[in-house]
């Protein structure tokens, strides 16, 4: 095994697990996935998908995507999910 194969995994693991980029590119991606007048032909959202609503993500996750979402969305927008319930003109602060 190489040193830079050895290193690989830890350099990949940073980057996943680094809640503010990826939250945000997450919560804006979210907020721009769908809109077309035909929500049958969305992708499910990142925050609905099993496993991944804020009760499985940190506080700073949750932030995160919440700016994120709102960047991209606006500010009077919210989520009523019951896996991420928030209000861009309450929550993003």
């Amino acid at each position: 095994m190489t040193a830079a194969a050895m290193y690989q995994p830890a350099v990949m693991a940073k980057k996943h697990h680094d809640t503010g980029t990826s939250a945000i590119e997450r919560g804006a991606h979210d907020a721009t996935q769908c809109t077309t007048q035909d929500e049958n032909n969305c992708d499910p959202l990142y925050i609905t998908q099993p496993g991944k609503g804020f009760a499985f993500h940190s506080k700073e996750f949750n932030r995160n995507y919440i700016k994120g979402f709102c960047a991209a969305a606006g500010e009077h927008t919210s989520s009523d999910t019951n896996e991420a319930t928030f209000d861009c003109s309450r929550d993003n602060k």
